[in-house]
């Protein structure tokens, strides 16, 4: 919590986050949008840097419920200075920030991708609360992340911080990762 207060979050303040590459595929403007549908005791905090950036900051200019800062804070308090983990990409392939975050406890919203068809198989039950399409609009998202974050189900979010430092651990992920290209270029080879 020392890095919440340090960030100048309130105990009753709800704070979104977002970690990564500031650009147009990330959605920040969409999540922009999203933040207008929300309460004001939601906050939103980027971290990050990128070609976006001086064009988000002149969008939010003045807007006190937002913040981007560089990440020049270790990163695992900065997620545990969260409260929810929102990624509107619809181009992930493999987003390791939300593996992140769910490794340190986040619940999380985010757009439908290949990544989180795998923790829906390997969690074997249903993500649908916390995943929505890249056509979702803002207010639907909205809602979803009070959903979320209003009421947090402490199991789930166990339950999924377990299975990512199981079955997504790095070296497990990349031997996994190896065999599949290995496979991969073997079934192509055959096929030829």
């Amino acid at each position: 919590m020392e890095t919440r207060k340090e960030l100048g979050y309130k105990n009753e303040d709800k704070v979104l986050g977002y970690v990564g590459r500031i650009s147009e595929e990330k959605e920040l403007f969409k999540m922009l949008e999203v933040m207008d549908s929300l309460d004001p005791s939601f906050k939103l905090l980027i971290v990050g840097e990128g070609n976006q950036k001086k064009k988000l900051l002149e969008e939010i200019d003045g807007n006190e419920r937002i913040k981007i800062i560089e990440p020049t804070y270790d990163l695992g308090d900065i997620y545990r200075a969260m409260d929810c983990f929102v990624l509107l990409s619809p181009e992930e392939t493999c987003s390791f920030v939300l593996l992140e975050a769910i490794s340190c406890g986040l619940p999380f919203v985010a757009v439908l991708n290949g990544l989180t068809c795998n923790l829906e198989y390997f969690y074997n039950e249903s993500l649908d609360e916390n995943l929505i399409t890249k056509n979702t609009n803002p207010k639907e998202i909205s809602e979803r992340i009070e959903e979320i974050v209003l009421n947090r189900n402490e199991a789930k979010i166990r339950d999924l911080k377990e299975l990512v430092d199981k079955e997504f651990d790095e070296s497990l992920f990349g031997q996994r990762w190896a065999d599949f290209i290995v496979k991969s270029y073997a079934e192509g080879r055959n096929d030829e």
